[in-house]
């Protein structure tokens, strides 16, 4: 039996109750301050919002899928490798922005070109890396590591590493509106504490105002909690506010006819014996040639 039969008009008032507050949280949202007035920000609808937030536990275990393949099937890797080679066929060169640049900060810049983060990988190699992930997953993310310290109150920062995420592992921080930049908040310098509104850092002798999460990284069953500039994302074929769409899905079926080909091969002549002798009929009557297929193995069998 359900509560509406015992009290019927528990769900028209229920009703009236939700129009109520939409509105009352729509006019605090349009409620001017003083002389000036701000429209509402949208975040993503609901059902993408939901979707977004929730599609990690299948988001890591598809984009892992897809790299699989677009380095498994050589129709995928073969042109996106020789893209790659196109693009960086030449490298890539540094421009002073001023004319008196000091050349003692330029040598350092080419020693860490050489050498970006501690695998030793040189800057390029990170970005051939994260341009096979933009052409095969249309997402890349370009992680920027950063040293934080205080000089004289005023925060401060220096480039450490220069490393490539797997999009597999990078997911937006997003509040329950949709919204990013507004679920957590951390100190540049303090960052073991996360905070869920924004202002002072709490610890002893910390003056300065947290920022504003905008990425997290999955890592070791914890989260990692990335900055709008400690992370370069991009998409390339289908941006959007979130997560691109990777071309392979757009062949997934063609991709998998051909790794199931590949299977059906390699299980013929590698598990089972090899044919002695083969055949190939071309005719348009299959009947007729079943017949004759039949008759021949009669005339085996009385004759070997």
């Amino acid at each position: 039996m359900k509560l509406s039969s015992y009290l019927p008009e528990v769900p028209v008032m229920a009703q009236q109750m939700s129009d109520l507050n939409g509105q009352i949280n729509m006019l605090q949202l349009m409620k001017a301050s003083g002389d000036t007035g701000q429209a509402p920000t949208i975040g993503l609808d609901h059902v993408v919002n939901t979707w977004v937030r929730h599609q990690m536990a299948y988001r890591q275990q598809l984009v892992m899928d897809l790299q699989t393949i677009a380095m498994s099937v050589e129709e995928i890797r073969g042109p996106l490798n020789h893209i790659t080679s196109e693009v960086f066929r030449r490298g890539f060169d540094w421009e002073p922005l001023q004319n008196a640049a000091d050349s003692e900060e330029l040598t350092k810049f080419k020693e860490f070109l050489r050498s970006c983060n501690v695998f030793d990988q040189s800057l390029e190699e990170v970005l051939r890396q994260v341009h096979f992930d933009l052409n095969s997953i249309d997402d890349c993310f370009i992680y920027i590591s950063k040293e934080y310290h205080d000089d004289k109150g005023v925060l401060k920062s220096k480039v450490k590493e220069i490393r490539r995420l797997n999009p597999a592992l990078v997911e937006f921080d997003l509040d329950n509106a949709g919204l990013p930049k507004n679920y957590h908040f951390l100190c540049p310098i303090h960052r073991e504490e996360i905070h869920e509104a924004k202002g002072i850092c709490p610890e002893p002798g910390c003056k300065f105002e947290t920022r504003a999460v905008m990425y997290k990284y999955y890592h070791r069953n914890k989260h990692l909690y990335f900055f709008e500039g400690e992370v370069i994302h991009l998409s390339k074929f289908s941006p959007s506010e979130t997560y691109g769409w990777s071309p392979i899905l757009t062949i997934f079926e063609k991709a998998l006819t051909l790794i199931g080909m590949d299977k059906n091969l390699y299980r013929y002549f590698f598990e089972r014996k090899m044919p002695g002798s083969m055949m190939m009929v071309f005719t348009d009557d299959p009947e007729s040639l079943r017949r004759e297929r039949a008759n021949l193995a009669a005339q085996t069998r009385l004759d070997p």
